[in-house]
């Protein structure tokens, strides 16, 4: 009877948790929803969406001029136990896509290394990842490309797997990335054809969890304040790019 008591109470509890998070979600979301239900209803019929009329009656060309180009990857996941991808595909990445497409700008969006053991089932913080990243870096010469503003990189949960803090000495990203910031970035592009901003938080949890706890992130005050600080100095830019490793 205490054990049928005991699932029934976890059961309950379940729902329960649940049941808040699906209230916190509709209430996050609520503002996004309001002012197109209240115009609905005073108009008593749907929206329809006008696309917005253009001034601009350049056609374009087939030519490269007036193009920014630059190059968005993610979760690399250099392994020290996963022979097989990771690393390999990262440097043919490097010394080949890179050079191919040639772009302005090349950003990475996180889980640069993979911080598993080699069972795979505890997470752990490996320095021969990150190594093995900082000289693969220094071998393409990516960090030193236009004054050091042609190669961003950013964390994901799998570089911040039991980094309590962003002193931790096992925040290996402040010392083996690019960026080797742990708060995001902030860099402006000024090309002679328009300028363009990129805007990178961080969603880590200031706590890094062992996995798999840690596989939400989110901005809390401080991180917002930091990107509405980052967003104005961002103003005036023909486009802005918003960039995180969490959905």
């Amino acid at each position: 009877m205490p054990r049928l008591a005991s699932q029934a109470f976890l059961v309950l509890a379940t729902l329960l948790c649940w049941l808040y998070g699906f209230h916190l979600y509709t209430e996050a979301n609520r503002p996004l929803f309001q002012p197109q239900q209240q115009e609905q209803q005073q108009s008593g019929s749907q929206l329809e969406y006008t696309p917005p009329r253009s001034n601009n009656n350049s056609l374009l060309g087939d030519g490269s001029d007036g193009i920014l180009t630059f190059i968005h990857a993610s979760d690399i996941h250099i392994s020290k136990y996963v022979p097989k991808g990771g690393l390999i595909h990262f440097l043919h990445f490097l010394h080949t896509a890179v050079p191919l497409i040639s772009p302005r700008l090349v950003t990475i969006t996180g889980d640069l290394t993979d911080g598993k053991d080699q069972q795979k089932l505890i997470s752990l913080q490996q320095p021969d990842e990150w190594q093995a990243y900082e000289r693969a870096l220094a071998q393409s010469k990516v960090t030193t490309r236009f004054n050091g503003t042609f190669y961003r990189d950013q964390r994901g949960n799998h570089d911040c797997f039991n980094v309590f803090s962003a002193d931790s000495p096992d925040n290996y990203y402040a010392r083996y990335s690019a960026t080797r910031q742990s708060d995001g970035y902030f860099l402006r592009l000024n090309e002679s054809f328009g300028s363009y901003s990129f805007v990178a938080s961080d969603g880590c949890p200031r706590h890094g969890f062992a996995r798999p706890m840690n596989f939400f992130g989110y901005l809390d005050a401080q991180a917002m304040r930091l990107l509405e600080e980052r967003m104005e100095m961002a103003r005036g830019s023909n486009h802005t790019f918003l960039l995180n490793h969490y959905p």
